[in-house]
């Protein structure tokens, strides 16, 4: 396709639609059969940019010939299309147990151009982090930003002592553990759970 100025036949040749993604540098190839200084200009709507467009969006580009004493001015316009580029979600590293701390996950691939959300936790169960990215990236097909991971229960470990009391007298069973959940206490004789309200010996379960 051609452009011709007003003055004898003169042409620009190239200088097409571009369409390329972000991170991947550019440039419009053209040719003037004539003297005519050229300029190229870029702009995002109506606005008119002060240097080459590098993120993702559409942009018209205008080339410009100056008129001179031989030939009259001629432009041309063209769409200048950046697309985001695909990336993959970023993956969990390592393994998490329970210790009653707020533990924070571990991600392979995070980029400074990602965001996260979720990737903080305390509790065990499953948790999800929601990666977020800005507006130059979109992700690959299968992916969308949300990467779960887990704190596994840990294993509880308990400490009691054996304990002497008096009929009648308050019962306080004295134990350690590391762990802060919730702890049960119940008696037993002959393997049947009773409330020890006589005189003799029980055995005592304490469990998290």
């Amino acid at each position: 396709q051609s452009y011709v100025s007003k003055a004898a036949g003169f042409a620009v040749e190239g200088f097409e639609e571009k369409v390329v993604v972000y991170g991947n540098d550019y440039s419009f190839d053209y040719t003037v059969s004539s003297n005519q200084e050229a300029s190229v200009e870029y702009y995002k709507g109506e606005t008119k940019l002060a240097s080459k467009p590098t993120d993702a969006g559409e942009y018209s580009v205008k080339l410009t010939l100056a008129e001179n004493a031989k030939y009259n001015v001629l432009t041309k316009t063209v769409k200048l299309t950046i697309n985001q580029k695909e990336v993959s979600e970023p993956t969990v590293s390592g393994c998490y147990t329970y210790n009653g701390s707020i533990q924070t996950v571990t991600l392979v691939g995070l980029e400074s151009y990602m965001s996260v959300a979720g990737n903080k936790a305390t509790n065990a169960g499953s948790h999800e982090v929601v990666v977020t990215l800005d507006n130059n990236h979109k992700w690959a097909q299968g992916n969308d930003g949300v990467v779960a991971w887990s704190i596994a229960k840990a294993n509880a470990s308990l400490s009691v002592e054996d304990l002497e009391v008096e009929l009648g007298a308050e019962i306080k069973v004295n134990y350690t553990t590391p762990s802060n959940g919730q702890v049960t206490i119940k008696y037993y004789q002959n393997n049947v759970e009773v409330t020890p309200d006589a005189t003799g010996e029980y055995k005592v379960v304490v469990s998290v």
